[in-house]
């Protein structure tokens, strides 16, 4: 599929139930019921059968001529029943399908309906927002056994279960054809009462939105709440089958929404819901053979006879990864990026890595001397990506993301266990290509896998934005590792402290490795050293921690044996340089 469909089918999958549909006429007009305008032609058709007059075969012109304004839906509607309860009933015909509509297909929910009613029933959605009066989707959900609740009027509204307590939500903006408030006129679809507003209001703030089949053209209310508001976490999806013109492509650049281009809404959807079904057997496969990996893993590390196969596990787990990356990712030019759409794309990797990082975790926690290789292996491999073998390619890459996340998962196994023999395999030992004076050269992974090489800074600052616990990109790694560590802890606080004093001991290691090739001393911080003077005691706790073991075990202090340090005396000498590093906020 495209990569925009991927990215939609993964944030669904990923995200289940934060995102809402919003559905207009198009959806409708597949299942043979009549747009706005199709129906105010055929009033006038009718009206004038009953009267004798002679339409000719412009009904259009011919009501201009006899009203005096264009034969627009709301125009049309007005002229032939102003009344709210006398528009319901003539609509009536439009709406309800014929013995002879159904055997047609005609006026029955469309293959569009019933994937929709599939995802829902799979709780990859929870609510949609429709401008259409028709009950196909309630009938296709009627049809899948999904319990729903329509809100298709004020007092709807009123008594509505919130969003999150009800299974699937169907909010009726402009009413439902068998009542009599439904809303077609320019004036009625203006202004919508306070109680059904608050609804829309909710549906927009907190969730992102899949757009289908609505032109914009008439909803003057919703157009308005639409442009305003956006939900802060969830990206908008606009599909479309012409280039967009108008008022929606204005919404579409008002809310950066990312287009898809669609041949028709039953294939989209069918689609849709195909790859949600799809992803449910392979990471849905994947998260259940990471806890499988996670113990084959351990099996094997105990027994030097299993070597083989463990490499071999490793080999092929990540040669799929490496298969499921694309060929480019840069960030590039990020101005107006949402924070749903990054942390959509960061999960897209996050599900491809999830076996690698739990075998990283298993290995580098309880492995042995003679399994070192393959965790260095596997981080070279990751951060060798295809198409740089013979050149360089732009940085930042998301695509380095699968080996940040390998080289985190095994650093801070390997800290857990006081391994720094495996610390030593995933942050000195790994190899990849990356500019040095000027010149590509290959060199210690760790020069070239750290989080700003990942996102950049416009990708990391809208991260603070989805929690106020993330802050720069260290801080979303800290949450997103953290249930790969939930096994080996038993409180929390345990993995912070791994995980700082991880990211402590490879800002020195990264630091120490550019001087030896720049001649500079520079390397990112953690996320202990971006905590200024609020994280100074917890940062004075670690590097005390760490040259007490380092003064006391001297050169038989396992970094130093490692490799990681030339002996205490470098140690010591990267600590007071770096520590004028940490930030004073």
């Amino acid at each position: 599929m495209a990569q925009p469909e991927l990215s939609l089918a993964l944030a669904i999958y990923e995200n289940k139930g934060a995102h809402a549909l919003l559905l207009g006429s198009g959806l409708s007009s597949a299942a043979g019921i009549l747009t706005g305008g199709a129906i105010s032609l055929d009033f006038i058709r009718r009206a004038c059968l009953l009267t004798g007059d002679d339409p000719g075969g412009d009904p259009g012109a011919w009501f201009e001529a006899q009203f005096g304004k264009p034969a627009s839906y709301s125009n049309v509607l007005e002229a032939f029943d102003p009344s709210q309860g006398g528009r319901s009933g003539l609509l009536r015909s439009y709406f309800e399908a014929t013995q002879e509509d159904r055997e047609a297909g005609r006026k029955v929910p469309t293959e569009a309906h019933h994937a929709i009613a599939a995802l829902i029933a799979k709780g990859y959605v929870r609510v949609v927002v429709t401008t259409n009066f028709d009950s196909l989707l309630e009938q296709a959900l009627d049809a899948a056994s999904v319990p729903h609740q329509v809100i298709a009027s004020p007092d709807d509204a009123a008594g509505a279960r919130p969003f999150m307590l009800a299974h699937c939500t169907v909010v009726k903006v402009n009413g439902d054809y068998r009542d009599t408030r439904i809303k077609n006129t320019d004036e009625e679809l203006g202004v919508y009462d306070p109680r059904m507003e608050r609804v829309i209001l909710k549906v927009l703030d907190d969730f992102g939105l899949v757009v289908c089949g609505w032109s914009a053209d008439s909803d003057v209310a919703l157009v308005k709440l639409v442009r305003e508001h956006q939900s802060r976490l969830f990206a908008t999806y606009w599909t479309h089958r012409r280039s967009p013109i108008g008022i929606a492509a204005e919404l579409i650049e008002a809310r950066r929404a990312q287009l898809l281009k669609i041949d028709d809404a039953n294939s989209f959807f069918r689609q849709i819901e195909e790859h949600t079904t799809a992803l449910e057997r392979t990471l849905g496969q994947q998260t259940l053979d990471a806890r499988a990996v996670f113990e084959s893993v351990k099996r094997y590390v105990a027994e030097d006879r299993h070597r083989v196969q463990l490499e071999d596990l490793l080999i092929r787990l990540t040669r799929e990864l490496i298969g499921a990356l694309p060929n480019h990712d840069y960030p590039g030019n990020t101005h107006g990026v949402t924070p749903g759409q990054v942390k959509e794309r960061l999960a897209i990797y996050e599900a491809a890595s999830e076996r690698v990082r739990a075998a990283m975790v298993a290995g580098c926690f309880w492995g042995g001397e003679q399994h070192r290789r393959i965790w260095a292996n596997v981080v070279t491999q990751l951060a060798t990506l295809p198409g740089e073998e013979h050149g360089y390619t732009t940085r930042p890459d998301r695509r380095l993301y699968p080996a940040l996340l390998a080289m985190y998962s095994g650093g801070i196994a390997a800290v857990a266990s006081h391994r720094y023999d495996h610390l030593a395999a995933v942050l000195v030992q790994p190899r990849a290509r990356a500019v040095i004076g000027g010149n590509v050269a290959t060199v210690p992974a760790l020069l070239d896998v750290y989080p700003g090489n990942v996102l950049n800074e416009r990708e990391n600052s809208t991260l603070s934005e989805i929690s106020p616990s993330y802050g720069p990109f260290n801080y979303y790694l800290r949450d997103t590792l953290l249930p790969s560590f939930s096994s080996l802890f038993i409180r929390e606080h345990e993995y912070d402290l791994w995980f700082d004093r991880f990211e402590y001991l490879a800002m020195l290691v990264h630091g120490r490795l550019s001087k030896e090739l720049t001649g500079h001393l520079w390397a990112p911080r953690g996320k202990l050293m971006l905590k200024g003077l609020r994280g100074k005691s917890d940062r004075d706790r670690l590097i005390g921690e760490l040259l007490n073991e380092a003064r006391s075990e001297g050169s038989a202090w396992g970094a130093v044996r490692a490799g990681l340090f030339s002996g205490v005396a470098e140690f010591e000498q990267l600590v007071q340089k770096t520590e004028p590093w940490a930030n004073n906020i």
